[in-house]
């Protein structure tokens, strides 16, 4: 009998240069959550795909976002989440149930200037990082997503 060929499942294929990222992954990682369907639901998933691609997609976020850190980092334990909730509960976004996550996170500080002064008083922005947090807040558009540039469709 031939042998059966047939393509692989892009969220496990892996490229010439290691495991590649998909869409789901990635908005697990910047977002903390993937339209519920496909959400993580363990502190390890986040913490293995962390570890593989943390790194890039922090690089591109501050480019996108200055004076923000990708929810991955606040979720893994990478930096500390605030204990902020938002005043007006409609408008509150508490992060899924997350198996083996021992904090709250209200989802609502994040891209917008508490998280940046949060950041600030965590002493993990710098002077020129912070000129351009104070730019991108002040601008439209300042925390919409269209800023970020997708490392997934770069694979």
């Amino acid at each position: 009998m031939p042998r059966r060929t047939v393509s692989r499942c892009p969220t496990r294929a892996t490229g010439a240069d290691g495991p590649r990222i998909t869409l789901p992954i990635e908005e697990n990682l910047t977002a903390g959550s993937c339209w519920g369907f496909a959400d993580f639901r363990t502190l390890a998933e986040y913490q293995t795909t962390w570890h593989l691609f943390g790194a890039e997609i922090t690089r591109r976020w501050i480019t996108a976002f200055p004076g923000s850190r990708p929810l991955a980092a606040y979720i893994v334990g990478e930096i500390t989440p605030p204990d902020w909730v938002h005043p007006d509960p409609v408008l509150r976004h508490p992060l899924h149930e997350i198996t083996g996550l021992t904090v709250a996170i209200d989802t609502a500080f994040h891209r917008n200037q508490f998280e940046f002064d949060h950041l600030l008083d965590l002493g993990l922005i710098g002077d020129a990082e912070r000129q351009l947090a104070e730019e991108r807040l002040d601008s439209p558009g300042a925390t919409h997503f269209a800023r970020y540039r997708p490392l997934h469709r770069e694979g």
